[in-house]
């Protein structure tokens, strides 16, 4: 359960340069560097859910590329809770074997990084005598360790999904009773099970080949109802995992409050808006609790340590925050529950419908008070409790309550949550040639996450990424921060910056004069991706609101600009330009508001979205106001 980091680049998102048109396909399988003739695995449980697989595999090498590829191929495992073991490992070239010496076998623990103590080990396997054609034959056994909960097996399966699958076929012999969930679009899979001396036998076999990888795809979002999968679990329902996982983080929360967590509680209570009190409870406990995980056991990986130990350590995980979080609500009077999500911005996410702890890989909070329902996330560097953030939302939740047997819905950002960025350009066209330009940025609400964030985190002040978000970089010869927030806290506000910078004044020029070119919303850019041979969803985000004014002054602007004057409106994005003339030259105002998460892919040859794609090309793709300076 890893905390996530933002780089300062591009931070704001409201990057206004050309669209970057793409194809979008199903990459062909003659595409690959290499073929898997054979992936099979054969599983064996036991009653407690520890369990010992075994892998065959072999591989062709259909290209350089695939030589490279496989002459020192990794296998990484949690040296903590399991086992690798190579049993078999040579190259088949022409009518000759080579067996990999054991010293070409070599396992190392790897860096689990600096936010975590982690065992991960990694094995190398040098095989020899490669050469495209050549065969490799591996086989390996990994046996787990430890299990997340006594009695529960939970495995999933992809069928293809980039990777160029001849044959395959998985075997699971188990001890305990079990259930599967299968998607299977093309048919592709036969399942069979069977009970044999007591054992319950899972047979899943692969029918013919397949390969499932989209390539050339811009702002993709796949629907995972589109890929060939399986999901095996103990479990039919939530409760008996609920009712563990709740039973160990309440034997956490019924200890004492830490002393150190005394002074937040007294301080979160002079608040009065559940609101408030939650992010001065968030930003407290991140001054005093640094990210570190100690994922070196299973225990280590889904359960908090005692409050206690992480007060006093001064370091913790997203499990740590989350039940001192909860914690201190409780002793403010509040219901709260630790909850497990899948923290992610992929647009990819699996629903599973059968329990298994691999659909979660974060904790975070779920607060109950009268007619509010609030899931924040007390991990982030920043604090912000009005609604879930975007790596978060839309996502099923397993909230640790008694009685819990199903799982609970995040619910999605509304645009009224998703906030904004206002950006004011100002150009003074004094003369043809060298000028000042003037960026400001205004962020509201979650939309000035990352950029608050970036201000905290980072030392440098962000100019070069400010004016490249907003102007053409290759035009800029000196930039400087000339206002900023006098301080900024981890708890979210709103903040102003601005930038002031020198333009070369090399604009574009016509045969009718000079020409300022009107620059495209971001938020409209994946409205315009090329439609050919697309397969996936366009991903836009989340909802959210973003505009920009452009004040050109001094100068005369030629031609009917009135033409350029549009409105769009549609279920997934809303759009305006004006052009109004002042005394001194034009404000062109732009305001975009993305209305969904993603646009289906069965919407994409309908009426509806021709028609948006038609007014957003007629809109924004290459305009330019004529001008000479006054």
């Amino acid at each position: 359960m890893e905390k996530l980091l933002v780089a300062p680049l591009l931070l704001i998102g409201l990057w206004v340069g050309p669209c970057h048109l793409a194809e979008a396909r199903w990459m062909d399988p003659t595409e690959n560097d290499i073929k898997f003739l054979k992936k099979d695995q054969y599983i064996t449980v036991d009653s407690s859910g520890t369990y010992l697989t075994r892998v065959e595999l072999v591989i062709e090498i259909l290209s350089e590329s695939g030589v490279l590829q496989m002459s020192r191929y990794p296998l990484t495992y949690n040296a903590g809770i399991s086992k690798i073991t190579v049993k078999e490992a040579f190259t088949e070239t022409g009518a000759k074997t080579f067996a990999v010496p054991k010293e070409n076998i070599e396992e190392r623990a790897i860096d689990a990084g600096s936010l975590a103590f982690d065992q991960v080990n990694r094995i190398r396997i040098a095989f020899e005598k490669l050469e495209v054609g050549s065969r490799v034959h591996l086989t390996y056994e990994e046996k787990s360790l430890e299990v997340v909960m006594p009695g529960h097996f939970s495995y999933w399966v992809g069928f293809g999904w980039n990777e160029w699958l001849q044959s395959s076929q998985v075997v699971i012999d188990s001890a305990l009773r079990l259930h599967v969930q299968e998607n299977d679009p093309n048919g592709t899979v036969s399942i069979r099970k069977t009970t044999k001396n007591g054992r319950h036998i899972l047979k899943m076999q692969l029918k013919k080949p397949i390969f499932q990888q989209v390539t050339e795809e811009k702002f993709v979002a796949m629907d995972p109802t589109n890929y060939t999968w399986v999901q095996v679990s103990t479990e039919k329902n939530w409760k008996r995992f609920a009712d563990y996982f709740t039973k160990s983080y309440e034997t956490i929360l019924s200890e004492p409050l830490p002393d150190n967590y005394v002074k937040i509680k007294e301080t979160a209570a002079t608040a009065k808006a559940l609101e408030d009190q939650v992010n001065l409870l968030m930003s407290q406990l991140s001054d005093q609790i640094k990210y570190l995980g100690d994922w070196r056991t299973v225990k280590g990986r889904y359960i908090a340590r005692p409050l206690a130990e992480i007060a006093s350590s001064g370091y913790g995980d997203c499990k740590d925050y989350s039940v001192s979080l909860v914690k201190l609500l409780r002793s403010l009077g509040y219901k709260a529950y630790v909850s497990l999500v899948y923290r992610t911005t992929d647009p990819m996410y699996v629903a599973w419908k059968l329990p298994s702890v691999g659909m979660f890989n974060h904790a975070f909070v779920y607060i109950e008070s009268e007619n509010k329902k609030l899931w924040v996330d007390p991990t982030n560097y920043i604090s912000y409790s009005k609604a879930p953030l975007p790596d978060t939302h839309h996502r099923q939740a397993l909230v640790l309550k008694t009685g819990v047997n199903e799982l609970s819905e995040v619910p999605e950002i509304q645009l009224a949550e998703g906030g904004s960025i206002e950006v004011l350009h100002e150009v003074d066209v004094t003369k043809i040639g060298p000028r000042e330009e003037r960026l400001s940025y205004q962020t509201r609400g979650m939309a000035g996450q990352h950029l608050v964030q970036a201000l905290l985190l980072y030392r440098s002040d962000l100019t070069r990424d400010l004016v490249e978000v907003g102007a053409d970089m290759s035009h800029v010869t000196d930039a400087k921060l000339i206002e900023k927030p006098d301080k900024v806290q981890r708890i979210l506000e709103d903040v102003k910056l601005v930038v002031k910078y020198q333009h070369d004044g090399n604009d574009m020029r016509t045969s009718a004069g000079r020409a300022y070119l009107l620059t495209m919303p971001t938020l409209v850019e994946p409205f315009l991706v090329s439609l050919f041979n697309r397969v996936g969803d366009i991903e836009l985000g989340h909802s959210s609101k973003r505009s920009r004014v452009t004040r050109l002054n001094n100068v005369k602007v030629l031609g009917d600009f009135s033409k350029l004057n549009c409105k769009i409106k549609s279920p997934w994005l809303e759009a305006h330009r004006t052009i109004e003339p002042t005394d001194s030259g034009v404000v062109v105002s732009v305001e975009s508001k993305v209305l969904a998460r993603v646009v289906p892919a069965r919407e994409l040859g309908k009426g509806p979205f021709k028609k948006l794609r038609r007014e957003v090309e007629k809109c924004f793709r290459d305009s330019a106001l004529i001008y000479e300076a006054q």
